[in-house]
């Protein structure tokens, strides 16, 4: 059995009673992506500031993860006992199945009252590894391999990698916005698109809605764990659609601040423009589209 660690930052951000429901809804989340796209899990655990995922197929899962609005970063890992004499031999035993030279040891104690400091185990855990393994040397900068060790009151979680997810806020903890999706010179496609993403990312539930015709909104159904309403309507009668709604958003950008009357002038709530703070080109790495 694999173990798939999620880490996450804003929701440590929170109070205690927040970051419980931030948490519970991540989970939440995690568990719809995971039977939308048939990935089997065996059981969800959750430490402070940890979400752990025990899974046979733990590649799938951490795909997954890694687009789930919430999650900041993915690491697939090996669960043992937080005793120091059995990180000792299961780091060793892990790095005998793998090619290198070079390694570095880097520890977090996320339970403090631990009776090791992170540098103690670094030093005990790499002292182990240099007599069980001939050849090997301590490289603190650019190693072939870096060993992270994450101990916990009980456990402790040893892996090779952290892969980057797509951070941000659970989609459900904020509000219901309606976006725009249209293609035209106020708003491409992928502008529409990508500001829907935007703020799904913080947090809100998104549905659509497009003047006359539909357009492919699949991406926005691979990120979201809930069902996106689409609708179509006239000109005329998208304001009594986004009473319904907290807010309107569209993909308009700074270059057609002349063109913004056009929405304005129908709208009677919020209109919220999110390209306007960021480049799209620096979210377009993020969501990988």
């Amino acid at each position: 059995m694999h173990s798939v660690i999620i880490r996450y930052s804003e929701l440590g951000l929170k109070s205690n009673f927040v970051r419980k429901m931030f948490e519970k809804k991540l989970v939440e989340n995690l568990k719809k992506h995971f039977h939308k796209e048939g990935a089997v899990f065996e059981k969800i655990l959750r430490f402070h500031s940890r979400i752990v995922i025990l899974t046979r197929n733990p590649r799938k899962i951490m795909k997954i993860s890694l687009n789930t609005f919430g999650v900041k970063n993915v690491s697939i890992s090996k669960r043992i006992s937080n005793d120091l004499e059995v990180i000792k031999k299961e780091s060793a035993n892990l790095l005998k199945k793998r090619k290198f030279k070079t390694f570095r040891i880097t520890t977090q104690r996320i339970y403090k009252k631990y009776p090791y400091t992170s540098m103690e185990v670094n030093k005990e855990v790499g002292a182990y590894i240099l007599k069980k393994i001939n050849k090997a040397r301590v490289r603190l900068e650019n190693p072939n391999i870096n060993i992270g060790i994450e101990i916990l009151e009980k456990d402790a979680f040893l892996f090779f990698e952290k892969k980057k997810g797509v951070g941000g806020l659970p989609v459900g903890v904020e509000g219901r916005v309606l976006c725009l999706i249209q293609n035209n010179r106020q708003a491409s496609l992928k502008d529409s698109i990508i500001s829907a993403l935007l703020l799904m990312r913080r947090g809100c539930s998104i549905d659509v809605v497009s003047l006359n015709k539909k357009y492919e909104i699949g991406v926005l159904k691979k990120f979201s764990p809930e069902k996106i309403n689409y609708f179509v309507s006239a000109k005329s009668k998208l304001n009594d659609l986004v009473k319904e709604y907290d807010a309107f958003v569209t993909g308009e950008k700074i270059n057609n601040l002349k063109e913004w009357h056009k929405i304005d002038d129908i709208i009677e709530a919020i209109v919220l423009r999110p390209l306007c703070v960021v480049p799209r080109s620096y979210f377009e790495k993020i969501f990988k589209i």
